[in-house]
């Protein structure tokens, strides 16, 4: 094909987005990827990749630029591979994301679901709203220690001490620790002779009061050479909770590991989510944007009018975040987690909230045998981006509780547990929650509603049922 050949220069028109926010444009037949365009544009690009089936490129010039097109408010933004959607207007960035899910949908679910039937759930706090962060820590080319994100599609580590997402009294802290830390001989990793010290610091913070636990990735167990810089963060700073050091001696490993050293203060940060309380831990995982994980829930309160009197599953648990912030409004609630750390951590948040109609389970979903429960009037699941297991599937078949909510991290895998689970559930409502402003993450939450009658093995997956509003 003459003219996608590495280097070719060519003018295109954006016809749409990818799941990745990059533009899409069809030349010759060949899908071409271009990252930085957006529908309706009209650039100069050059040809960088040349695959089976499709190609890459990279904007040299926009020659007619999309209306909704705007600035970005980050300076780092260029450089940056943290965000995805800070060159659009927000309304129309919200506007994009539905239609990525409805076309995931029809594609890999065979769901027809108009995407102006999503119900979009935008962000009260599209800046500064992650009580959660990890940057990563390294060794640049000349050895000097670097703090900040990585460089967009690369493995390199930029400075960046104005992000935008980052609690703004957490990226103070931030911000100084990856100032002093050098000063204190502290040795960043180093990719290159997979040597160092330091890989990453991070931190939790509730965002009601300002408490935060820092925590610091270190490739050993020995925590001495944080201490003289511990010694000045207590001095500096007083809303710092708890300290921790994670181990981490993995150098192909960059994120947390699961062995925590807790060095001083709490052992646990208080959280909270709209009435309920919770403790988590470094690892632990919680909803990173607390204000959206909020709305998120109450949305799913709102699609369970009158199922209160009835069992609710909560599957997938975690440590029960959405277990206890349901627990008052339901007679009785089950939830079900794999992870040994999160199955106690749910216990202690269980006991903190009173809530002494929730029954805490440890067990795998891709083996248990959930039958054995007490029937569910209503399952809610909130699986990571895998999605639903084939054998939860199979048995969610077979129960038929009424109502199933599915909250949903990857709409791709959302299409295909949909599609798996069609034949037995009717597709009520979706809805968008925005949990990560400026960024191409999609959160989703979907009512299926159980079929009833003889003629609800023909119903199309999206036709509405009689009688529910």
């Amino acid at each position: 094909m003459e003219s996608l050949q590495k280097g070719t220069i060519l003018d295109i028109t954006v016809e749409d987005l990818n799941t990745s926010c990059e533009g899409l444009a069809r030349v010759d037949g060949m899908v071409l990827f271009v990252p930085g365009l957006l529908p309706g544009e009209k650039a100069s690009v050059r040809i960088t990749e040349v695959k089976k089936g499709y190609a890459r490129g990279e904007c040299l010039k926009i020659s007619e630029k999309a209306h909704f097109r705007e600035t970005p408010a980050c300076p780092h933004y260029d450089l940056c591979g943290g965000c995805d959607f800070m060159h659009v207007k927000y309304d129309k960035a919200m506007e994009l994301k539905a239609h990525i899910v409805a076309e995931n949908l029809k594609r890999l679910g065979h769901v027809s679901w108009d995407e102006k039937k999503i119900k979009l759930i935008p962000a009260e706090n599209k800046v500064h709203y992650r009580n959660k962060f990890l940057l990563p820590v390294r060794a640049d080319k000349e050895g000097r220690f670097v703090c900040g994100a990585f460089r967009r599609g690369s493995r390199e580590v930029i400075p960046i001490p104005h992000c935008l997402t980052q609690d703004l009294a957490a990226r103070d802290v931030m911000n100084y620790i990856a100032e002093k830390a050098p000063q204190y001989g502290i040795k960043p990793f180093n990719e290159k002779t997979r040597e160092g010290y330091l890989k990453g610091i991070g931190y939790r913070m509730e965002k009601r009061n300002k408490k935060m636990m820092l925590i610091f990735v270190i490739t050993s167990e020995d925590t001495a050479p944080l201490q003289p810089l511990l010694d000045d963060l207590d001095f500096k700073f007083g809303h710092i909770d708890s300290i921790y050091a994670n181990i981490n001696p993995d150098p192909d490993h960059t994120g947390l590991s699961r062995k925590n050293i807790h060095i001083s203060g709490k052992e646990f940060l208080d959280m909270y989510l709209g009435k309920a309380m919770y403790k988590v831990g470094p690892s632990t995982f919680f909803q990173v944007n607390s204000r959206q994980a909020e709305l998120l829930f109450q949305h799913v309160l709102s699609l369970l009018p009158f199922e209160r009197w009835g069992a609710v599953w909560d599957l997938y648990a975690g440590v029960g975040a959405l277990s206890f912030f349901l627990a008052s409004e339901f007679k009785r609630l089950y939830a079900v987690e794999i992870d040994p750390d999160s199955v106690e951590m749910a216990e202690k948040n269980k006991n903190r909230n009173f809530a002494d109609n929730v029954t805490v389970i440890r067990g795998d979903l891709e083996s248990l045998d959930v039958t054995q429960l007490e029937k569910p009037e209503v399952v809610v699941t909130d699986p990571p981006r895998t999605g639903l297991s084939e054998k939860l599937v199979t048995q969610l078949n077979k129960l038929r509780p009424t109502k199933i909510v599915l909250i949903s991290c990857d709409s791709a895998t959302l299409a295909r547990d949909l599609d798996r689970l069609s034949e037995q559930y009717a597709l009520k409502s979706m809805a968008l929650a925005d949990m990560f402003p400026m960024t191409r993450h999609i959160e989703t939450v979907t009512l299926l509603q159980r079929r009833e009658g003889e003629d609800d093995e023909t119903r199309p997956l999206d036709q509405e049922i009689p009688g529910l509003s």
